[in-house]
């Protein structure tokens, strides 16, 4: 009888010690843990980073005291060679202590799912920026982005960045933003049925083109304008005249039609429309499809000369005596 007893107690403590280890263990994945430091930890996780290498990682962010648990889960999940590349951030969902509590069996299913816990930033690029301006503006939304940086990668692709309002991790890198707005040109531009007949039945290049809708987007407002300044342009270059227009001259140096000087005229670059003949050596900034499509579609006129009043409205002119009464109207 004693020898029975003995034997349950046995039983017993092994069932019991069974039991404490199983409720340790589930205590180790399902309960969370707080990640003890102020503010959000972000792991990067690399394309084809082994199982055994995350571990480690997220042990030494003090995300996981586990290793071999998590990648128990992981592997019962079946995803050891498939969690997602990128960052994942792990920040305050408490609201109340400021620092971040996840379970193990949570942290497992987020990176097995790739739930990377950032948020797409929007950024809307206007018609008509150059890429400094693109530049600018990527550094106001993504300030680890430098702008001139951005301006130096994208130089190359001037003209071809379409504008657009995009979404972007708030860890995107120039290059990724860059790729995207070409790709987007590619998409609604390249590949756009429409614009492609437009081309056709064109007697300019899809280069010439891009310059001239990128010089219409920093010379006259409406769409309406800009079909009947593109025709007065490419008339211009046919007729041998020198286009005249200001709007490259904030590719030179920066400056509005209303702070040009007598000298600024005299710059001798190939983006000076009033010096050289023909349009500049590349685009000046980066139109919307519209644009583009007045450059290709202009609407046939008369005018010879231009101007934009101090409210932006243009004003056409068929003589040059005309034209001169508009400056004295409108410009003084």
């Amino acid at each position: 009888m004693r020898i029975f007893k003995e034997h349950i107690f046995v039983i017993y403590s092994v069932l019991l010690a069974v039991l404490i280890l199983v409720v340790g263990i589930a205590a180790k994945i399902f309960i969370p843990v707080e990640i003890p430091r102020d503010g959000s930890v972000i792991v990067h996780i690399d394309k084809g980073q082994s199982l055994i290498s995350i571990s480690h990682e997220l042990e030494k962010e003090q995300i996981i005291d586990s290793p071999f648990l998590f990648r128990l889960i992981i592997t019962l999940r079946g995803s050891e060679n498939s969690i997602p590349a990128g960052y994942y951030l792990f920040s305050d969902d408490s609201g109340q202590s400021g620092r971040s509590r996840y379970s193990l069996s949570a942290i497992a299913r987020r990176l097995a799912q790739g739930e990377m816990g950032f948020r797409p930033q929007k950024i809307t690029i206007p018609e008509g920026l150059n890429v400094i301006d693109i530049g600018n503006k990527v550094h106001q939304e993504f300030p680890a982005i430098d702008a001139l940086e951005f301006a130096s990668s994208a130089k190359p692709y001037e003209g071809y960045l379409f504008p657009d309002t995009y979404l972007f991790m708030p860890y995107a890198t120039s290059g990724e933003i860059i790729h995207k707005m070409r790709d987007t040109f590619e998409q609604k531009v390249t590949d756009n049925p429409l614009f492609a007949e437009a081309i056709a039945s064109s007697t300019h290049s899809f280069a010439d083109i891009i310059k001239m809708a990128s010089i219409l987007e920093g010379e006259v407002r409406t769409l309406e304008d800009r079909k009947i300044v593109s025709d007065l342009l490419w008339r211009r270059i046919k007729k041998g005249m020198p286009l005249q227009v200001d709007s490259t001259f904030k590719y030179i140096n920066q400056k509005t039609s209303a702070q040009l000087t007598l000298g600024d005229l005299k710059i001798d670059s190939l983006y000076n429309t009033y010096k050289y003949k023909g349009l500049p050596p590349t685009p000046i900034s980066n139109p919307g499809l519209e644009t583009l499509f007045a450059a290709a579609e202009p609407t046939p006129n008369q005018y010879v000369f231009f101007l934009n009043d101090k409210d932006g409205i243009s004003h056409f002119a068929k003589t040059f005596a005309e034209h001169i009464r508009y400056k004295n109207q409108y410009l003084k």
